[in-house]
């Protein structure tokens, strides 16, 4: 190996690629300690090692860091006793990236003792430097967001005193969009370790919320129980729609559950059709999905490397993330609560399942091959490779569990964009209701609307459909309660604004746009309009309307001078 490094020069870096990842990986698993602290002295090697903190943080990171860490701190004491003056720095921009991570490492263990060893690392100006630039691609402000995600307070407060980290953190709001939840999904999908992701403090916040809805259920049924119901979806899923491929002489083979019932069929198949059938196990989502679940997983590819195994063959970790996997499954097959976001019961189930598989093979996509797109240009493009199923190793497997349900308010990113549809809808609903509801007196809201509309006139017949404050408070609560650990004040701020805002004093004319007051007045009315000279006239007098207030609210004649009503019977508010 040294001799290979002596060959690359200064290429290594670079040469070293993906190969050294496994190249690592391998020497981890046989305790080759020589290789291994040879490889880390790589920034990308050390990168990629010190974001699998399960398999590798106590084992061999750690120990590494803080010998890396002495010996920057033994050049410092050298530099300072031959020139007292000097400012201790790293020349070197490979160290300088190394110094980075090793910092990286630090904040992602949120350990106080570490506090000195992190500040001695962002004062050195070279690292400096680098603390708010993408050194992982499209990961700009990476540590400071690392340390938001961890809640490593000390380490966010030190982050911060640094010019470029903070204002670029305002630039951001301070990734408040993030906390909540909002990753960008774009560029994680393009990251291939974006699994390795910490959770936001907001995504953290909704799992918890999640935890308090279904580990009431886990308690009485069991973990066990409800992973044995999962595995129980997954088989009747696959019975429905099972893995098949064709023989070279056309034939469509359904393909077994089991791998004893596969083991007695495939005897009659010559290499090429048993590979075939291999193939449409690996591409079946769920059957992947169910193998992923699997103690031994007989598919299992048997250089896999971030596995379990013994005599029997090799496992997934999963076992560890049940009571997880179990309250996911329950959330996204629950059916007292109604999907959202274009989600069926069924989809969601469905996206559940997906991922799952996704998990199953996560290391199945690790090569890349170039290909010709629609455009002619040429392009890298990962592939699975058809081999034995290579699952996500323990450290990726919790963001991309939590991004298995999908279509559940309580695992829903809550923007602003969001908050406004909840309040539109609201609003339609209240406007057709009080429509529905009054079709006489709807009559009158509807002209008014009209010359609203075509002159500007407000006339104060419209306060009649503001929203009382209770009807506020109850709206404000049931989205509280629908997004308990997103709802914050800023949401609640803008709601009172649009309700109570100073230069619009009627909600129709606040909201009557975007509710599309104009087409509920007309499929409303159309239901119940006045069929009689005499209903009309006694409508247009508001006669017929006033059986929605007090009895002795109403005139005693239709000649009597009307004083405007408010909501509903309630004084009106002056324009």
């Amino acid at each position: 190996m040294e001799r290979l490094i002596e060959l690359a020069d200064d290429k290594m870096e670079t040469l070293i690629g993906r190969e050294g990842f496994r190249s690592f990986a391998e020497a981890a698993g046989t305790r080759q300690l020589s290789v291994l602290n040879r490889l880390l002295e790589f920034p990308s090697v050390f990168a990629w090692a010190e974001l699998h903190d399960r398999e590798y943080g106590e084992k061999f990171i750690y120990l590494f860091v803080y010998e890396q860490i002495a010996t920057l701190r033994a050049e410092n004491i050298a530099l300072e006793t031959t020139h007292p003056q000097a400012i201790f720095d790293v020349t070197s921009p490979e160290k300088a990236k190394f110094c980075f991570y090793i910092l990286r490492n630090l904040i992602r263990r949120n350990d106080p003792t570490l506090q000195d060893d992190m500040q001695f690392l962002i004062n050195i100006p070279s690292v400096k430097a680098l603390l708010h630039t993408e050194l992982t691609p499209r990961e700009s402000n990476e540590l400071l967001r690392l340390a938001l995600s961890r809640g490593n307070q000390p380490a966010v407060e030190m982050l911060l005193n640094v010019p470029a980290v903070r204002e670029l953190a305002e630039q951001n709001n301070f990734y408040r969009r993030e906390a909540r939840g909002a990753l960008n999904i774009e560029a994680l999908a393009q990251n291939r370790e974006s699994s390795m992701t910490a959770l936001t403090t907001g995504e953290q916040n909704r799992l918890s919320e999640a935890q308090k809805r279904y580990q009431p259920i886990i308690q009485e049924r069991g973990v066990g129980n409800v992973m044995s119901s999962l595995r129980e979806t997954l088989q009747s899923h696959y019975e429905m729609h099972p893995a098949q491929f064709q023989t070279s002489d056309g034939r469509t083979i359904h393909l077994p559950f089991h791998w004893k019932d596969w083991e007695k069929e495939r005897k009659n198949y010559n290499a090429d059709t048993q590979a075939r059938a291999l193939q449409a196990y690996y591409q079946h989502k769920v059957h992947t999905a169910w193998r992923y679940l699997l103690k031994p997983n007989t598919w299992m590819a048997s250089d896999a490397l971030y596995v379990n195994r013994d005599s029997r063959g090799g496992w997934s970790t999963f076992e560890e993330y049940q009571p997880l996997i179990a309250m996911l499954f329950l959330a996204a097959s629950d059916k007292d609560v109604l999907p959202c976001d274009g989600y069926t019961l069924e989809t969601r189930v469905e996206h559940f399942i997906d991922e799952l598989a996704h998990i199953g093979r996560a290391h199945n996509w690790d090569k890349s091959r170039h290909n010709v797109n629609a455009s002619g240009e040429v392009i890298s493009e990962e592939y699975d490779d058809f081999e034995g199923d290579k699952p996500s190793c323990y450290s990726g497997v919790k963001r991309r569990l939590f991004q298995s349900v999908q279509g559940h308010p309580l695992f829903k990113i809550l923007t602003l964009d969001d908050v406004k549809q909840e309040l539109r809808d609201f609003m339609r609903e209240h406007f057709k209701q009080c429509i529905e509801t009054h079709p006489d007196r709807a009559l009158q809201w509807k002209e008014a609307w009209n010359k609203a509309i075509e002159t500007g006139e407000i006339r104060e017949v419209l306060s009649e459909i503001d929203v009382s404050e209770e009807a506020e408070k109850s709206f404000i609560q049931k989205i509280y309660q629908k997004y308990p650990c997103q709802f914050d004040k800023e949401f609640k701020d803008y709601i009172m604004k649009r309700f109570h805002d100073k230069h619009i004093p009627m909600h129709a004319m606040a909201f009557g746009g975007e509710a599309n007051l104009t087409s509920l007045f007309e499929s409303c009315i159309k239901k119940k309009a006045p069929t009689t000279k005499e209903e009309l006239r006694q409508v247009r007098l508001g006669h017929a309307a006033y059986s929605l207030f007090p009895s002795s609210d109403k005139p005693k004649s239709s000649n009597e001078k009307l004083e405007p009503e408010g909501k509903f019977g309630e004084p009106s508010k002056k324009l």
